[in-house]
C-alpha cells in the first residue's frame, strides 16, 4: 500500500484543496507526518519541507531531520534564522514561541512555495476552561448561522460586510453635518465586478439590497477590494441619508456569539438585484 493510499481521505482532500505548500519541518512527529503526507499527495516539488537552522536547534534534532527526510524522500531544505539575537525570544517568557514563529515565517516567506503550513497536534490546544463554559475541548469551527453553508445561502448568496469607509466623520458622529457627510458622497453598496455583471449591474446603477429583514436601495460601486461572494455597505450613515430610511443595520441579524455573547460580525446574508 502506498503512503497516499494509507492516508485518511479527509487529509488528502484538505491537502489537495490547499495546493502547493511549504512545510515548516522540525523533525518532530507533527511536522514530519505533515511533510510525508504532503509529499505523497502533492509531490515533493509542490511541497518542500524546510527546517530553520539556528543555535536553538539541537544537533540531535538536526540529525533527525536529515535522517527522516532521506528515509521518506522529502524535498528538504534549510534556512538560517536568528531568533537568538532577539531579546524578546531570549527572555524565555510566555510569548517565546510567538517570537520563534515570527522569525521562522520571516525566513520562510521569501523562499516558500505556495502556502506555509505547520504541523500541529490539535489536542495540544485543548482547554478544560473552554469545556467548563460549554465550549468544545479543542477549537472547533462552527459555521455561521448565515454563511455559505447556511440554509438560506441559495436565496441570499452574498455575505454582507459593513466596514468603516469614510474619513470625514467619526463612526456615526458628524455624518449629519453639512461639511462632513455630504463630502463623502453618501451611502453605497460595493460589489466585485463579476458579481455585479452576473446581476446586470454596472457602476453607478441603483440596486436593491435585501433579505428577509429589510430592503435598501443604493448606488453600486464596482471595486477590486472585495472577493466574489461579498457585498459591502459602509456603516455610519443615518437613516436620513438613505432614500428609503433603511440603513445597513436594518439588514444585519441579532445573532450573538456563543462564547462571550458578543456581536457575530458579518453573520448576514443578502441578495442584490437591479432596483
Amino acid at each position: 500500500m502506498s503512503v497516499r493510499d494509507a492516508l485518511p481521505q479527509r487529509l488528502v482532500d484538505v491537502l489537495e484543496e490547499i495546493g502547493p505548500m511549504t512545510v515548516a519541518y522540525s523533525g518532530g512527529v507533527d511536522s514530519t507526518l505533515l511533510a510525508i503526507a504532503a509529499t505523497a499527495v502533492l509531490g515533493g516539488a509542490r511541497s518542500p519541507a524546510i527546517t530553520a537552522v539556528s543555535p536553538s536547534l539541537a544537533a540531535d534534532d538536526f540529525d533527525r531531520c536529515t535522517r527522516l527526510a532521506r528515509e521518506h524522500g522529502l524535498n528538504w531544505h534549510t534556512v538560517d534564522t536568528d531568533e537568538m539575537a532577539d531579546e524578546r525570544y531570549r527572555v524565555n517568557d510566555t510569548d517565546r514561541c510567538y517570537w520563534c514563529k515570527t522569525h521562522l515565517m520571516e525566513a520562510l516567506e521569501p523562499v516558500a512555495v505556495g502556502t506555509i503550513v505547520l504541523g500541529v497536534n490539535v489536542d495540544d490546544l485543548a482547554t478544560t476552561a473552554g469545556q467548563r463554559m460549554g465550549q468544545p475541548r479543542v477549537p472547533t469551527f462552527v459555521p455561521p448561522t448565515e454563511g455559505p453553508q447556511g440554509p438560506n445561502a441559495d436565496r441570499f448568496p452574498l455575505q454582507l460586510m459593513t466596514p468603516k469607509h469614510h474619513a470625514r466623520f467619526l463612526n456615526s458622529g458628524y455624518s449629519h453635518l453639512p461639511k462632513h457627510g455630504p463630502a463623502e458622497g453618501g451611502p453605497f453598496v460595493e460589489l466585485d465586478a463579476a458579481d455585479a455583471e452576473r446581476r446586470g449591474l454596472g457602476d453607478g446603477d441603483v440596486a436593491r439590497v435585501f433579505n428577509d429583514r429589510a430592503s435598501l436601495e443604493l448606488p453600486v460601486k464596482i471595486t477590486e477590494r472585495l472577493r466574489p461572494g461579498l457585498a459591502s455597505i459602509p456603516w455610519g450613515w443615518w437613516r436620513d441619508h438613505h432614500p428609503d430610511g433603511k440603513v445597513a443595520n436594518s439588514l444585519t441579524n441579532d445573532t450573538l456569539t456563543e462564547w462571550g455573547g458578543g456581536v457575530a460580525y458579518s453573520d448576514t446574508l443578502v441578495q442584490i438585484e437591479p432596483a
